[in-house]
């Protein structure tokens, strides 16, 4: 976050859609204000009281060998195993795996307002703000691409 901090703004925030490290802003500030790591937080705070047993931040490369490869062609076009993004560098914005199951619990929690099966994870107002769209017409804007806006998840 110190590198990060010291990195000048593509643009002010707000104005245009880009991928970025907001996500992995986001836990070091949740890290910080709750003491826990992004991984302990989210089991306590998220995927315990979802009952999402089969979730949870990557186990290394050597434990993973009941998830699906990830394939991509080579410079010859021929099929080879993909390098996954988080082979080469932990980020909590990016190194969360779940099955469609215990995904499917976190969508209808959000498509319930926050709460699932009497649990509630999130206030129903902070839901509502994440589908406002936040950045009308901005995703895919340098290709030309209209009508495509973003929300806060």
């Amino acid at each position: 976050m110190t590198r990060l901090a010291q990195l000048p703004l593509l643009e002010e925030p707000g104005t245009r859609w880009r991928y970025g490290f907001s996500l992995d802003v986001l836990a070091r500030v949740i890290e910080v204000i709750s003491g826990d790591s992004i991984s302990a937080f989210m089991q306590t705070h998220v995927l315990q009281p979802l009952r999402m047993k089969d979730t949870g931040y990557l186990p290394p490369t050597s434990g993973r060998d009941v998830f699906a490869t990830v394939y991509t062609q080579d410079k010859e076009g021929e099929l080879v195993n993909a390098p996954l993004p988080y082979d080469t560098g932990w980020t909590p914005g990016g190194g969360m795996a779940s099955t469609a199951a215990d995904y499917m619990r976190f969508a209808l929690m959000l498509w319930n307002g926050g709460e699932y099966q009497g649990v509630r994870i999130l206030k129903e107002a902070t839901v509502d703000n994440m589908r406002r769209l936040h950045i009308q017409d901005g995703v895919l804007a340098a290709e030309d691409i209209k009508g495509l806006g973003w929300g806060l998840g």
